[in-house]
């Protein structure tokens, strides 16, 4: 399987179907784990559109809403361990040990993402300037919408779930474009995501080589880091 590159190789002819699909293979073995699509900027760009529609739903559930998904998806992961460890071990080649370990530093990321995000990203009083001593300064943070997250492939799961659960938490939806060695990690967590909370794709994955992962590189929004001045009632 080509590891990098957008347009795969001659040398890759025995994983690659008319350029449009890939093949997921075991490195113990070299047998057939999947077959994924190699996916555009096109399809990169349909996927973001989805997922801007999912945003606005994410982010009107709040920061109890969502810690409550968040620990569910939890939940599901760590009830359904022995098949996100199975996938790690086929597509890395890892021991089960060394990917059951990897799998619970995935659902403590997860954890920590809900149940910190109210305290870490809750509106806070800053001090005012001088001009300003008459009103009250307050940071707020907002959601980018749409956060683009990339994953490795030696620690499939781990790595990428540090971004994809705070992104969460914070109210936004992700896009994310697993390793072309490790797509199944990738769309394992997505329909784990799809069980939990059907018919919002909050978590879409794009899978390929080089070409997907380009459009993510670039930011699709901002967030206001700045403080809202709010007059104070005259005493």
């Amino acid at each position: 399987m080509t590891h990098d590159g957008s347009t795969p190789s001659s040398s890759d002819a025995a994983t690659i179907d008319h350029g449009r699909t890939f093949t997921s293979l075991d490195p113990r073995d070299e047998s057939v784990l999947g077959r994924y699509p190699i996916m555009d900027a096109a399809d990169v760009a349909t996927t973001v559109d989805r997922a801007r529609t999912s945003a606005r739903w994410c982010g009107q559930l709040g920061l109890r809403g969502r810690r409550e998904l968040l620990l569910e998806f939890k939940k599901v992961i760590a009830t359904e361990s022995d098949s996100l460890v199975s996938v790690i071990s086929a597509e890395t080649g890892k021991p089960h040990d060394a990917g059951f370990f990897e799998v619970m530093l995935t659902v403590e990321y997860l954890d920590w993402a809900a149940r910190n995000a109210q305290k870490v990203l809750r509106p806070r009083r800053v001090p005012s300037a001088v001009p300003s001593m008459n009103q009250k300064a307050i940071v707020e943070y907002l959601p980018l919408r749409v956060v683009g997250v990339i994953g490795s492939w030696n620690f499939p799961a781990f790595t990428p779930m540090g971004s994809i659960s705070f992104a969460l938490a914070a109210g936004n939806a992700v896009v994310f474009k697993p390793s072309e060695l490790t797509p199944g990690v990738g769309t394992w967590f997505e329909k784990t995501w799809v069980s939990v909370v059907p018919g919002h794709p909050v978590l879409q994955v794009v899978t390929g080589f080089e070409r997907p992962a380009r459009p993510l590189r670039d930011p699709v929004s901002t967030r206001s880091r700045s403080p809202v001045p709010v007059p104070r009632r005259a005493k």
